[in-house]
């Protein structure tokens, strides 16, 4: 498993890493290859700013939907 990441079961992972210079946490799907795991394309990376207000937000999801989607606004800095 990659160092700083948590394994959240199957071969779903949550981690905080920089990219393009910005924290991000992410949750992405990984595969095992050459006993190693590596990212897929599946999976999200969000701020920590935008993690503290999704709970709330995703009550409002209709998840249903095939074009469900949530933009969430905030003034966050988590360079």
């Amino acid at each position: 498993m990659p160092d700083r990441y948590i394994h959240l079961g199957g071969d779903m992972m949550l981690g905080v890493a920089k990219f393009l210079g910005y924290l991000k946490v992410h949750s992405r799907l990984y595969v095992m290859k050459n006993n190693q795991y590596i990212p897929t394309g599946t999976g999200i990376a969000i701020s920590p700013c935008h993690l503290q207000v999704l709970p709330g937000s995703i009550l409002t999801l209709n998840l249903e939907s095939p074009h469900a989607s949530m933009m969430i606004e905030r003034n966050c800095s988590s360079r």
